[in-house]
């Protein structure tokens, strides 16, 4: 599986499909870094930090408090 980035394009005003061409995207990116060893756009630390509150926000009010 081989994406162009610089061909690829992203219509992020597009809220109805935009996982298929971003999903191809992100994947890319992931097998890229594992080959030329280097960073991911988008490591597990940072992920972990942009989500963390959010997730305890809907834990919170799915348990009723």
């Amino acid at each position: 599986m081989s994406i162009d980035l610089q061909k690829q394009k992203v219509d992020a005003h597009n809220l109805v499909n935009t996982s298929g061409s971003l999903d191809g995207i992100h994947v890319q990116n992931f097998f890229n870094s594992i080959n030329h060893n280097a960073m991911p756009h988008a490591d597990v630390h940072s992920g972990y930090k942009s989500t963390l509150l959010v997730q305890l926000r809907n834990i919170r009010t799915l348990a009723g408090n």
